[in-house]
């Protein structure tokens, strides 16, 4: 019987082998450009650009590749790591301060290698360059900065005007953070250090409140997933409200097994009073831990009461203390947000929708649309994050031998999309989607810990059962199955977003464009090809992309016609060019038209030049 048992266990590495050597056989022998090209053409799709059906061609062979490699180093690791990674005992006899090493050495230069050559160190949406705007604003020693005097030539997404003052209207706590990163020069270092240092936490996380397997498990897989790993590069808030919600958490726990320093309280207020300055809807994460606080504070001693209610004096005393400032400095009132202010504004360009409500359900009708919304949002988690996420992070729950933190973790979820049920969030889908993506960590948490409920649960059942050891073999292989297949879907992602970011700078790092072809003192007026119907004006307004200061080497500023005189006007000496987007061009391969202009000219765009 034992060696049936070993003949069965031996089949999971054979597998994994064969599979892993058929999908890299896959890779190299029939996804080719030119089996791509045929396929369209069978398909009735001959028209369709072989430059996108390159591109996923190249997704797929390093998405594929990678996903075989990964098959058969676990068929090699099988034995000494696979076996015993969800029976939990794998890392329990290695150090916690040489897993912490490791973990920082090799993420943190992992993801600054990331930002710097798939994200190339620039913000490629208009939410990551209104952050940076504002670090700018701030790096300069002011809240605001001045309008420009023709400021209609410069409308940007998120950027508002009021009293002749420029600003951002996202929230600000991201911004003054990145001010020691604008100073240092180097902004697009500080998510790559978030992110490292997040992987640490979920770590130091699942340690403590279940065991440093679980912890180094989850810690890895949030580490080499397309969700983690794409906000890593990016200019986005959101790993620094994932870092601040670990950092509390994790702050939470140590004070529950027996810190009791007063310091300890205040420190902890601190970080959760910050989380609604990065993203307000954020701190829902913690409910769950203010509800544990509560209970506390009234079965404690009065010394254990005052500490936890200092704790909630320093939350309040942050968040209010510094949004009222914050708000009068930019709108005259501690109430009003700048985010009223850009809506009132002559500057908004109605990329926000008007027609309902950013907060709260006015209809059942918007109740009903929201329902589908969260639906989908929670289909990507599930595409995009860890295969089968939605229902693992529920099984440590449903399964015997669940425990305080497996409810808490779960909780915590279910709260923060309750919270965005009622948040209008018609963007941001970006491999997540991201507005949960302060969740990673208790997502990871729970999905390796319902695994390991799973393969425990199949290790109670009575010995002499034969599904004892086919359950758990099954838990096994899908665990490692979805595993390697994350890996590879990373670095298919990791590729692909790297041809979306040459896209993103062709369109709007226009002024480097120009720049890097020794152009400099220009100034580049921006408009929609009339023969691309895809790129409207107030699209084009999305990419006018400047200083804070308007001190670019070359000033991009949107198209106005026989207004753009106006502007050569305001800068006499600089040379002028028209530049126009073009995103069938772009996607054709071809390089955008443009040329240069002088006052008088008639702007006819058949002159072009090269």
């Amino acid at each position: 019987m034992q060696g049936s048992d070993s003949a069965e266990k031996s089949k999971i590495p054979a597998f994994c082998f064969g599979l892993g050597v058929f999908l890299i056989l896959l890779t190299f022998l029939l996804l080719t450009e030119d089996h791509a090209v045929a396929l369209k053409r069978l398909l009735g799709h001959p028209e369709f650009p072989n430059h996108l059906l390159f591109q996923a061609v190249v997704c797929l062979r390093y998405a594929l590749g990678v996903f075989g490699l990964s098959l058969l180093l676990s068929a090699w690791l099988w034995k000494p790591v696979f076996s015993r990674l969800l029976a939990g005992d794998l890392f329990e006899r290695v150090g916690e301060k040489k897993i912490a090493a490791v973990l920082l050495a090799v993420t943190f230069p992992a993801y600054l290698l990331l930002g710097w050559f798939v994200f190339q160190k620039f913000p490629s949406t208009p939410d990551e360059f209104a952050y940076l705007f504002q670090a700018r604003i701030l790096a300069s020693g002011s809240v605001t900065t001045l309008a420009h005097p023709l400021q209609e030539f410069f409308k940007s997404a998120f950027i508002a005007e009021s009293e002749g003052r420029l600003f951002s209207i996202m929230p600000p706590g991201w911004s003054f953070f990145l001010v020691p990163w604008v100073w240092a020069g180097a902004p697009w270092i500080a998510n790559p250090l978030l992110s490292s240092l997040s992987v640490l936490l979920v770590f130091l996380i699942g340690k403590s409140v279940y065991n440093r397997t679980t912890g180094c498990v989850a810690a890895f897989l949030m580490a080499v997933s397309p969700f983690f790993a794409y906000m890593s590069g990016t200019f986005f808030a959101h790993p620094l409200t994932l870092f601040l919600v670990l950092a509390a958490t994790y702050g939470y726990i140590r004070i529950d097994k027996g810190g009791k320093r007063g310091s300890a309280y205040v420190v902890l207020g601190i970080v959760m009073g910050t989380i609604p300055i990065v993203h307000h809807l954020d701190i829902f994460l913690l409910f769950p831990v203010f509800v544990l606080l509560a209970v506390r504070f009234l079965r404690a001693s009065g010394r254990i009461r005052g500490r936890i209610f200092l704790l909630a004096v320093t939350l309040l005393t942050v968040f209010v203390v510094f949004t009222s400032w914050y708000n009068v400095r930019l709108t005259g009132s501690p109430t009003q947000v700048p985010h009223e202010a850009y809506l009132d504004d002559e500057n908004f360009l109605g990329e926000i929708p008007t027609h309902t409500s950013i907060i709260g359900i006015s209809s059942f009708g918007q109740l009903k649309v929201r329902i589908r919304r969260l639906l989908a949002q929670v289909f990507q988690l599930n595409l995009a994050m860890f295969p089968l996420a939605p229902v693992l992070i529920f099984l440590p729950i449903l399964l015997p031998g669940r425990s305080k933190w497996d409810v808490i973790l779960t909780c915590s979820v279910l709260c923060v999309l309750f919270a965005y049920l009622f948040y209008w969030c018609r963007g941001g889908l970006q491999l997540g989607p991201r507005y949960y993506y302060p969740a990673a960590g208790f997502l990871y948490l729970l999905i390796v810990r319902g695994f390991c409920a799973l393969f425990g649960h199949a290790d109670r059942r009575p010995k002499g059962n034969g599904s004892h050891g086919r359950l758990q073999r099954a838990v096994s292989l899908a665990f490692l199955l979805v595993v390697c297949f994350q890996v590879g879907l990373s670095s298919g992602i990791l590729r692909m977003l790297k041809d979306a970011a040459d896209y993103a700078i062709l369109l709007e790092d226009v002024g480097g464009w120009f720049e890097r072809r020794g152009i400099r003192n220009a100034l580049v007026f921006i408009s929609p090809s009339p023969e691309d119907k895809n790129t409207d004006a107030v699209k084009i307004f999305l990419r006018v992309r400047n200083e804070p200061d308007f001190s670019d080497t070359n000033l991009t500023a949107s198209d106005r016609g026989e207004k753009n005189r106006d502007l050569m006007d305001f800068y006499p000496e600089r040379r002028y060019f028209l530049y126009e987007i073009d995103i069938n061009r772009m996607v054709g391969g071809e390089e955008m038209r443009w040329k240069e202009m002088s006052r008088d000219d008639s702007m006819h765009r058949e002159d072009v030049l090269r």
